[in-house]
């Protein structure tokens, strides 16, 4: 066999991935000139991420309106980029108003508490601040996700 030169380890589990050696190699995954010890920890790895991969609740959506003063265009995109950088809250659309002087953002975040927490963390203060419960999608009100 083969395998007589590798690890304990390794010996067990090449036999187990000598087909996906194959389809890795016929679909150009790994490239050909790689070690068998490359070929079982790239396989070993995407295995890993395939068991772990699965899809977890979005966080609750906020709506928070924000008051801008006298910041310009560049002031604004500039607050929007912080927000949408984010960190336990993270900005997915930023509307803005610049003759009222008024920025609608929806957030994601774990809870109000946290979005409430990093806002102040931050700086940012807000006028009002709603959960997203329920939207509109075609002609019926959905629980919003």
């Amino acid at each position: 066999m083969r395998n007589a030169g590798l690890p304990i380890e390794m010996r067990i589990t090449s036999s187990a991935l000598s087909d996906a050696q194959k389809f890795v190699r016929k679909n150009h995954f790994i490239p050909a000139r790689f070690s068998l010890r490359t070929h079982a920890e790239a396989l070993f790895s995407m295995e890993y991420l395939d068991t772990n991969s699965l899809p977890g609740v979005p966080m609750p959506r906020y709506l928070t309106q924000h008051t801008l003063a006298c910041l310009t265009r560049q002031g604004a995109e500039a607050l929007a980029q912080r927000m949408q950088a984010g960190g336990t809250a993270r900005a997915e659309r930023v509307l803005v108003n610049m003759l009222e002087g008024k920025m609608f953002v929806e957030f994601r975040a774990d809870s109000r508490e946290a979005l409430e927490g990093w806002l102040k963390t931050e700086g940012m203060h807000f006028d009002f601040l709603v959960r997203i419960e329920w939207e509109m999608q075609g002609d019926q009100l959905q629980p919003a996700d």
